[in-house]
C-alpha cells in the first residue's frame, strides 16, 4: 500500500489552490505532490503536468488525459469519473494508445503512468470500480435478457420490487 502524508498550500502544478496536497513516499515512480481533490484540472492543466514530469509539449499527453476525461460530455458532473477514474480506465488507456507514447523529446513514456498520474491528481488515488459500484443498488434491468420484460416501466431498485 502507497503511504502517504498531507502537506497544504504547496503549489508545485503553478496554479493557485486551497485544498490540501499529497506528497508520495514512492516518489521515484509517482513524482511530486498532486492537489488532492481539484475541481479545476482540465485534460490540458493535466497535459502541462505530465510535460513538467517527463518532457515533450502538452499536445503528446493530450489525447489520454482527453480520453480520460471524455465521459464530461455525457455526464457534467463530477460524478463522470466513476467510468473511466479508475484502475479499469488505467488498462483501457493501455489498451487504446499502447503501453508507450514517444514525446517530442525522443522520450520513451508510460501510458500507465500518464494515466495513473492523471487519476492521482484528481482523486488522491487509484480507486477500483468496485468503489463507485459498492452504493450501486441492483436495477431489475441488470438481470439480464429474462428480466427485460418492463425493463423501461419501472425505474426502482430490485431490493425495493422485491419488497413491494
Amino acid at each position: 500500500m502507497m503511504m502517504i502524508s498531507l502537506i497544504t498550500f504547496v503549489n508545485i502544478l503553478n496554479f493557485k489552490c486551497r485544498h490540501k496536497w499529497i506528497e508520495f513516499k514512492d516518489s521515484a515512480k509517482y513524482g511530486r505532490c498532486f492537489c488532492l481533490y481539484d475541481r479545476n484540472m482540465k485534460p490540458y492543466l493535466h497535459a502541462k503536468s505530465s510535460v513538467k514530469e517527463w518532457g515533450g509539449v502538452p499536445e503528446d499527453y493530450m489525447e489520454i488525459h482527453d480520453f480520460i476525461d471524455s465521459t464530461k460530455a455525457h455526464h457534467a458532473d463530477m460524478r463522470h469519473r466513476a467510468m473511466l477514474h479508475n484502475s479499469w480506465g488505467i488498462y483501457l488507456c493501455e489498451r487504446i494508445f499502447g503501453i508507450n507514447i514517444t514525446n517530442t523529446d525522443g522520450k520513451l513514456i508510460s501510458v500507465r503512468d500518464i494515466a495513473e498520474r492523471h487519476i492521482l491528481e484528481d482523486l488522491g488515488r487509484i480507486p477500483a470500480i468496485t468503489d463507485y459500484l459498492q452504493g450501486m443498488p441492483f436495477y431489475h434491468w441488470l438481470g439480464g435478457a429474462g428480466h427485460r420484460k418492463n425493463a423501461h416501466s419501472n425505474d426502482k431498485p430490485l431490493k425495493e420490487i422485491i419488497l413491494d
